[in-house]
């Protein structure tokens, strides 16, 4: 049983850090929410705790990944967040590839 919630625990990890990779290439959160990631950030915290009184020992490796995985993803949401409320506060939304012209002319036109 313990093998068998691993190899799932090592799933889950896998998605969590193509979510995040996605973030992180994309630099924009559109599309991924923030509260399931905390809720499963905290659950797999819990979960550590968890498989090592029932001395699941395969699984509480993988649930370690997935709670960093997810820890490193509310790392970029927020980081990124903040990166596009600080644009609209700034008066337009500017993407990355915009050169400082490109992004006052898109602003003021």
């Amino acid at each position: 049983m313990d093998i068998g919630n691993a190899l799932f625990n090592w799933v889950a990890a896998g998605f969590v850090v193509l979510n995040a990779l996605d973030i992180w290439k994309r630099k924009d959160v559109a599309g991924h929410t923030y509260p399931s990631a905390i809720f499963f950030t905290l659950w797999a915290g819990f979960s550590i705790f968890y498989f090592a009184g029932l001395q699941q020992w395969w699984t509480i490796w993988p649930t370690a990944a997935m709670f960093a995985a997810n820890g490193f993803l509310l790392v970029l949401v927020f980081t990124y967040r903040r990166k596009f409320r600080q644009s609209i506060i700034l008066g337009g939304i500017r993407h990355e590839s915009m050169t400082d012209e490109e992004f006052h002319n898109d602003r003021y036109a």
